[in-house]
């Protein structure tokens, strides 16, 4: 009897345990705010995930930081960062995830800019709120860490940076 209660205890649990690798959009917010990859490493790393690589650009001054969630899945975390902070996150997930995060950015008004289907075949769709550009792009293409993809950027820079390109 105990061990079935307890079999049934941790089978309870188990969707609480995987919460943390799933990223909402507020908390994809307050990692871009971090604005330093230290600080961001620290705030991943307590949620379970763990550092992966980094990769800086032949000719440019920014670098690509990848997390994973503590190698139990698919998602990840890449921030772009230069000298003067984070300028972009992008997390790869599933669709119930990509949904969840498409739902709360429709939620907060912000207003569908633009979406289609760039070079490559990714479908992409964009959303602007007062402060941020959010990106919800679709792939097929091994390009990318997986199939369901988040990007997050200051409105500012996203001028900067075209869409679907």
């Amino acid at each position: 009897m105990k061990k079935k209660l307890f079999t049934a205890f941790l089978l309870g649990l188990l969707p609480f345990l995987s919460l943390s690798q799933r990223l909402t959009l507020e908390q994809l917010i307050f990692i871009y705010k971090k604005k330093n990859i230290s600080d961001a490493n620290d705030y991943l790393e307590a949620k379970g995930w763990v550092y992966n690589s980094n990769k800086k650009e032949t000719g440019l001054t920014q670098a690509f930081t990848k997390w994973v969630y503590d190698g139990l899945s698919d998602h990840t975390v890449n921030i772009s960062s230069t000298k003067n902070g984070i300028n972009a996150v992008f997390y790869s997930c599933n669709k119930t995830n990509f949904d969840a995060i498409k739902r709360r950015t429709m939620s907060l008004k912000m207003k569908k800019a633009d979406s289609g289907v760039d070079d490559d075949g990714t479908l992409f769709t964009t959303y602007v709120g007062a402060k941020y550009e959010v990106r919800f792009l679709i792939t097929s293409s091994q390009s990318f860490d997986g199939k369901y993809s988040v990007e997050l950027m200051d409105k500012v820079l996203a001028m900067f940076h075209p869409v679907g390109k």
